[in-house]
């Protein structure tokens, strides 16, 4: 059967995978193709593209892309020349239409550039990072237009600028945060997982699902066990930006130096599969 036709069961892989991790097991059921990007553009009635910067960050390119079948998201971020601390991001993203009603995906996610830039006087590294991320419920009174208490989930490959890995090789983790200023600039981190690596140019399943039912979340690289972050909060309210989304970042450190620090991420996103 071809794999782009095909319904994802996951019962059997994440139910027994997720037994033998220790974790509460979800309530079983399959996956549903959401996109396979086998037309030749982008479908306007599953995505909403948008890019931006965050902490100063120069936005130098993104584009977003069909390219051999799948989904192709490349940004290009400068930092900001005025300081040698911190970094600023740049990002690229396709957003989900059907966000609210998501609770759980799966891509196939093949990263093709990621080039993590750096500045001698800035300690900070920079990071080119390919993710799955959603932001699922928040744990307070929600106000107008501001996101503080939303929590977000995600699940990345990241490759950083002083990394000690092999050339190509990426961390794969899954987090979970809580937004604690009103345009989530600023989080706190509830819990992460190291869930392996990952290597340029080789695909690799990237797997997130929020288990409402049993306060949790569950991160999943390829067919590996699963790994899960718990959560203790009442899932209080909707969120105020609810959007779940795939993304492309560029984090470049900051730097005085004539020649600015810039990172660049390219990646391939195919097969995408939701609740």
């Amino acid at each position: 059967m071809n794999n782009k036709q095909r319904r994802f069961p996951r019962l059997a892989a994440l139910a027994l995978a997720g037994a033998a991790a220790g974790l509460a097991a979800p309530a079983a059921n399959a996956l549903n193709l959401y996109d396979d990007f086998s037309g030749s553009a982008i479908s306007p009635g599953r995505w909403d593209g948008r890019e931006g910067t965050q902490w100063g960050a120069t936005l130098a390119e993104a584009r977003r892309s069909i390219q051999s079948g799948q989904l192709r998201l490349e940004v290009k971020g400068w930092s900001d020349r005025y300081t040698n601390s911190g970094f600023g991001r740049a990002r690229n993203q396709e957003i989900f239409e059907t966000s609210a009603n998501i609770t759980e995906i799966k891509a196939t996610v093949t990263a093709r550039t990621m080039a993590a830039g750096a500045c001698a006087a800035n300690a900070t590294a920079g990071s080119a990072r390919a993710r799955i991320i959603g932001t699922f419920f928040n744990i307070g009174d929600v106000k107008p237009g501001s996101e503080y208490n939303d929590v977000i989930a995600a699940i990345q490959m990241a490759r950083a600028s002083n990394s000690t890995d092999p050339a190509g090789v990426m961390q794969v983790i899954g987090a979970v945060y809580i937004c604690t200023d009103n345009e989530c600039i600023a989080t706190s981190t509830v819990g992460s997982v190291s869930l392996g690596t990952a290597t340029v140019n080789e695909a690799t399943d990237l797997h997130l699902t929020w288990d409402k039912a049993n306060k949790q979340f569950i991160f999943q690289l390829n067919s590996e066990a699963p790994h899960n972050v718990v959560y203790t909060f009442a899932e209080s309210h909707v969120p105020s930006y609810g959007a779940k989304r795939l993304e492309a970042d560029a984090d470049a450190p900051n730097c005085t130096a004539a020649s600015r620090a810039t990172t660049s991420t390219v990646v391939d996103f195919d097969n995408v599969y939701t609740n």
